[in-house]
């Protein structure tokens, strides 16, 4: 037999005739020769069809990206700027596969030979799998962090990122719209060129959310505001370059691996922010001390490649989502067992152990390298508010100070700087401010809480004035030292009319407890506010409480305000609803 041409078009093998007779029959038998059919020819109307499908994937595909890219996606999404990256991914991929496709099915439907289909087929099916993984990157958006292998997560260079969105959840409600813009090193930061221009006075900042600015833009970190000092009051025309390398969730283990790598911008000066959490995370976040091995949805991992699987995918950021409660869990867990409370009240602790040891072994490195380049290095000390006045808290301060002196390193308390200032605003509420009762002793100690408000988001994440204070307070050791020439009485002169100008009218973050609540009610009315504000105030306890002894107790201190202010009818009008709880 020979290869024949079917009339589908189709090569194939055709069937013949074939004779033959047994011994008993006189004529010839007449059948057919088992030989192979034509399967192509069977199967020829199927690649046009294949073909045909693909194609109207792809163009299926090609309408997915117009509908999903950052030109499009500001209408629908809530800050797009969160998701433009992967947005772009997705409509780039999208439009590539879709014109993969569109040219295999063609082909497949033109040519009808098995390989074509087959490609086709093949290609559709990972052009799938490629769009879900991208799809669920778009829903699920990628972290302002990056895995690194080296340090385990950094800030992704070139990025922005806006608290307070689905992707960026913010507990507290001023974070929301705030804009973090990441430059192409990595850094919460303005851009800056690499090598440093002649007589330009450039600082490094190393340290965790604390230096970097926990829910604040750039312009309010302690970095820029320390730039926008020395520019201010030192000498005209010399440049200043602060650079904010400060990282959320960073520790010295951290820093020092940063500043191995960061020795390329020639700084003149480093500090090394370090809050107390510093000794109690890494046995919460360290996978090799038992804690969770990761931070913000970022899985820390020492391969690149399994890094960017688990962090860099959708597949990755999907399976992250369904572990998130798990992982949370048992972060919260370790949080309570490695608390900066505990650690306060007791640094001896043997469950603190291992943090001293890591932290004071990595500092000590930090100061060594610092030594061998010739760079001045200090060390900033940043308190957690309920250590603030209370000296038999701030044992872990005074550690850590005696710790740099032994290694020759300058370092700054910034406890007692908070102190002197919220003690300043005490006494200008009490000359301007308060004037309807003296205050009483409880009074104060509730003020001095409350105003601890104004300087830090929580416990110890300062806020813009906040960083303003400690940006004053480094930019006048920098010119005790020599490292910055400044005008300090003209500095300090204009701080202070900025801090005490209306001390008692700030933003702050109101707590969900209904007796922080009320004390917040009344130092509203202690401070003379509108009766609207302490309205406000209650109004947010009541939607929060669910309990009707709380709602009661809040309605309660509401009249009772009231009636302080003379508001009889609204006063009673409100007790007879605490009444009816």
């Amino acid at each position: 037999m020979r290869p024949t041409t079917c009339r589908t078009g189709c090569r194939g093998w055709k069937t013949r005739p074939k004779t033959s007779h047994a011994p008993h029959e006189l004529s010839p038998r007449l059948h057919l020769e088992p030989t192979r059919c034509c399967w192509s020819a069977l199967l020829c109307p199927m690649h046009a069809v294949v073909g045909k499908a693909v194609v109207c994937l792809g163009a299926l595909i090609l309408l997915s990206a117009a509908a999903v890219n950052p030109w499009v996606g500001v209408y629908y999404q809530d800050y797009i700027e969160n998701y433009r990256d992967v947005m772009l991914g997705y409509a780039i991929l999208a439009a590539g596969l879709a014109a993969l496709l569109a040219a295999l099915g063609w082909t497949a439907a033109r040519r009808a030979r098995e390989r074509w289909t087959g490609a086709a087929i093949l290609a559709a099916t990972v052009a799938l799998i490629l769009l879900a993984d991208r799809g669920l990157l778009v829903y699920f958006g990628l972290p302002y962090w990056v895995s690194d292998p080296d340090v385990g997560y950094r800030h992704r260079a070139n990025s922005v990122r806006v608290l307070g969105s689905r992707m960026s959840p913010s507990k507290d409600n001023r974070f929301k719209g705030v804009r973090v813009a990441i430059n192409r090193f990595g850094h919460h930061d303005d851009d800056f060129a690499l090598q440093k221009s002649p007589g330009q006075l450039r600082g490094l900042m190393l340290g965790d959310s604390v230096t970097m600015g926990h829910g604040l833009d750039r312009v309010g970190t302690a970095a820029h505001q320390l730039e926008q000092i020395l520019a201010a009051y030192g000498p005209d025309g010399r440049s200043h370059q602060i650079i904010n390398a400060g990282v959320e969730g960073y520790s010295t283990n951290h820093q020092y691996a940063l500043l191995r790598e960061s020795l390329a911008f020639e700084p003149d000066f480093i500090t090394v922010g370090l809050c107390l959490n510093d000794l109690t995370e890494p046995a919460v976040l360290n996978r090799d001390l038992g804690g969770v091995g990761g931070f913000g949805g970022v899985q820390h991992l020492s391969s690149a490649l399994a890094g960017w699987l688990v962090n860099e995918t959708g597949y990755g950021r999907l399976v992250s989502w369904w572990r998130a409660p798990a992982t949370d869990l048992l972060q919260r867990q370790l949080s309570q067992r490695y608390n900066v409370d505990a650690l306060a009240r007791d640094p001896d602790d043997p469950r603190f152990a291992v943090g001293w040891r890591l932290v004071l072994g990595n500092l000590e490195s930090i100061y060594a390298l610092a030594r061998e380049r010739g760079i001045d290095v200090v060390l900033l000390v940043y308190p957690f508010t309920f250590q603030l006045f209370d000296p038999d808290l701030q044992i872990p301060q005074r550690r850590l100070l005696l710790h740099a002196r032994e290694q020759g390193v300058d370092a700054v308390d910034l406890t007692p700087v908070f102190e002197k200032r919220i003690r300043a605003d005490i006494d200008l509420i009490r000359q301007q401010v308060v004037s309807r009762n003296a205050l009483a002793p409880e009074h104060i100690a509730l003020i001095r809480d409350f105003q601890a408000k104004r300087y830090f988001f929580d416990e110890h994440h300062p806020t813009a004035l906040g960083n303003r204070v400690v940006a004053v307070r480094l930019a006048e050791y920098l010119h005790r030292r020599g490292l910055a020439e400044l005008d300090p009485a003209s500095m300090r002169a204009e701080h202070g009319r900025l801090l005490d100008y209306r001390p008692n009218v700030f933003e702050f973050r109101m707590s969900n407890n209904p007796q922080d609540i009320a004390r917040t009610a009344y130092l509203y009315y202690l401070y003379n506010q509108e009766i609207g504000k302490i309205r406000n105030v209650i109004a947010i306890g009541l939607k929060a409480a669910t309990k009707p002894e709380v709602r009661a107790q809040l309605y309660r201190a509401l009249g009772e305000i009231e009636r302080a202010m003379g508001y009889e009818a609204a006063a009673v009008a409100t007790l007879r609803r605490a009444a009816q709880q």
